[in-house]
This record gives structure tokens, C-alpha cells and sequence, in this order.
């Protein structure tokens, strides 16, 4: 289990020390030696698509350049791999046997290894809804993820996490607030909510983020009310001063005056 506390703090310190030095973030939850952030961060059972746009709406609103893992603008989950055998990384498979001198149970050791192992985000890229998702004709080197989740679904879905990351990226294009404003971090010590705010002069850009699966109080300042709600992982189209968000809802206002 993470630490929503931790990351609001290592990103709020990279944040505000990348302005104070006039540097420039490199923007990413994913790589190739994590497991997925979906499967880290948020909940890829009963709340996957909502949890993707959660995180790439909470990612696409801090400053820096943003980086996409492949797989991650579909909604990609962590393999999760059920036996020893479907690792193929010599890391996984070595962190099994020193964890099996350790004492640890081959379940236990199994149940760490899906939390922790690198290959959960290696697995082969889910193209289509064919054999091995489009991947390959051939046998891949890690099985693919045994679910429906594909680029083909994606952009026949008007509502899937793909579009939320075309539009994140035609905003960050649109609005200079992006690039040029500064950043405060709100609510820092909030169990469930990573609140933060951007300005820029006169433009301000708040990210809301309700980062679990119970529903959240949010007071919204008051001069928010009458913002332009950008993106929705919800659908929200009202903004109230005192509002809930919903399990792993999150909301990027804009005021431009």
C-alpha cells in the first residue's frame, strides 16, 4: 500500500525546487522498472478507468514535460502473474530465491513479487482483441494480460482513458498556465485528497484528486465556483464550494479570466 502523504511531498518538493532553481520536471508515474502506477496507486478492479484519468489528470496539471508508458493511455494493468515460471525478468526470479532463504513462504514471497516485480509493467503492448492483443503472431516473451483492455476498444469508447490523455495534452498546448505557472500544494496533510494550484498572474488552474475508494469531502475555494471545469473522470458539469468527490473522482478547473 502507498503513501499518498509521500507522494504529495516528493512531488511537491520537486515542484517547487525545479522553480526555485529555474529547472524544468520530468513528468512520469510508470516506467519499464516499476509495475504499473494504475495497479500501485489506484484501484485496477472495481475502479480502473477512473483511477487512469485520476492519475494522468493529478500528472498532466504539475509543470515539466509529461511522459506516457506505453499501455498507460489505455488503462494497462499490472500482469500480476499467478506462478514463478510466467517471470521472465532474472531480477524477479532472483528476488524469489532470497526471499525463499529468508524464511518467506513461496505464497508469500509469490504475493510480493506482484506488488513489486518490473515484469508487471512489461508484458506486451494490448493493440487489438486478437491473440496475444495484436502483439505478435509469435509467442511473446511474457504472456499478455488475460483482459479485454486494447487501443482498438479504447478509441471506439468516445469516454476512455485515451481520449482523457488526448485532451490533457491539447491543454497543456492550449493554456500557458501549464508551462509558466507556479505551484502551491493544498490540503498537505488530507488522507485521501492531492489538492494543488497553479498560477499565473491573473489565470489560476486547480487539480482535485481523491485518491481512494471512499467518497471525499472537498471545500473548493470559493473563487473556483466559477471556473471551467477541463477535464472530469466523472462527468461533473456543476462546481459547489462544498462538495464529495467520488471514489477516485478527479477535477481540473481552469480561471482565465
Amino acid at each position: 500500500m502507498f503513501s499518498l502523504e509521500q507522494l504529495k511531498e516528493v512531488q511537491s518538493y520537486f515542484q517547487n525546487k525545479m522553480e526555485a532553481g529555474g529547472g524544468w520536471n520530468a513528468l512520469f508515474y510508470s516506467n519499464h522498472d516499476q509495475p504499473r502506477a494504475l495497479s500501485r496507486f489506484g484501484n485496477d478492479t472495481f475502479y480502473r478507468e477512473e483511477s487512469a484519468k485520476l492519475l494522468a489528470i493529478t500528472l498532466f496539471g504539475l509543470q515539466g514535460t509529461t511522459y506516457i508508458y506505453q499501455g498507460e493511455e489505455l488503462g494497462m494493468k499490472s500482469a500480476c502473474f499467478e506462478t514463478l515460471e510466467e517471470y521472465n525478468d532474472r531480477e524477479s526470479t532472483g528476488a524469489y530465491k532470497q526471499m525463499r532463504k529468508e524464511g518467506v513462504s513461496h505464497e508469500e514471497a509469490l504475493l510480493i513479487l506482484k506488488q513489486k516485480s518490473r515484469d508487471n509493467a512489461r508484458t506486451p503492448m494490448q493493440w487489438d482483441n486478437t491473440k496475444h492483443h495484436g502483439f505478435s503472431q509469435g509467442e511473446p516473451w511474457l504472456a499478455s494480460n488475460p483482459d479485454r483492455i486494447s487501443a482498438e476498444n479504447e478509441l471506439k469508447n468516445a469516454d476512455s482513458v485515451f481520449y482523457t490523455y488526448q485532451r490533457l495534452i491539447q491543454y497543456r498546448k492550449q493554456y500557458d498556465i501549464f508551462t509558466e505557472g507556479s505551484y502551491r500544494l493544498l490540503e498537505p496533510a488530507h488522507p485521501q485528497l492531492f489538492m494543488y494550484e497553479r498560477v499565473l498572474e491573473e489565470k489560476r488552474l486547480l487539480v482535485a484528486s481523491n485518491f481512494s475508494s471512499q467518497w471525499c469531502p472537498l471545500a473548493l475555494p470559493k473563487e473556483y465556483e466559477a471556473g471551467q471545469i477541463l477535464e472530469s473522470n466523472y462527468g461533473r458539469t456543476i462546481l459547489k464550494q462544498n462538495m464529495e468527490l467520488k471514489p477516485y473522482e478527479s477535477l481540473m478547473i481552469l480561471l482565465n479570466p
